[in-house]
């Protein structure tokens, strides 16, 4: 009995760690934020943005266009154009994936965990009880894989290298 109970939590163990794999799929897919005002040439006139001023005040917007000096967009309170030393961090709104990679996660949480679970049971004179233990590890990893939709977050297009004080 001794064994078995030390089977199952080697298998918890494991399991809890590759779930815990899955958690931070979105957040492992985005890119670390730029530093280059290059990259917001990149984007097209039209692409829905959030900016965030140095002053910690942030705004969402469409974007008008960018040279090398300033940054334009248009709210729904009207154009607005900043300098570049004005913009912090600049974030694309469009096409955000935490939802689809929330997904992912959950599927690989509960495969990883459901798997884990039922192939640590080696003794099969427990086999209803192991069957209960590996679909509520299933249902664990699915649950831990779910974290992937906290972590949705729009793509980092534009980070100033550090944020300027404000008075």
């Amino acid at each position: 009995m001794e064994r078995h109970f030390l089977s199952r939590l080697t298998s918890l163990l494991v399991a809890v760690l590759l779930g815990m794999t899955s958690i931070p799929l979105s957040a492992a897919t985005e890119l670390k934020p730029e530093q280059s005002w290059e990259n917001l040439k990149q984007l097209t006139p039209g692409t829905k943005i959030q900016v965030e001023y140095m002053n910690r005040d942030m705004i969402k917007g469409v974007l008008i266009g960018v040279t090398d000096e300033r940054l334009s967009f248009r709210t729904s309170k009207g154009e607005q154009s900043l300098d570049r030393a004005q913009v912090y961090q600049v974030k694309n709104r469009e096409k955000n994936h935490h939802l689809r990679n929330g997904f992912i996660g959950m599927g690989i949480g509960a495969g990883a965990l459901g798997i884990v679970a039922a192939t640590g049971c080696t003794d099969r004179s427990y086999s209803n009880t192991c069957d209960s233990f590996a679909g509520a590890m299933a249902v664990f990893g699915a649950a831990l894989g779910a974290i992937g939709f906290a972590f949705g977050n729009h793509k980092t297009v534009y980070k100033a290298e550090h944020r300027t004080k404000s008075k």
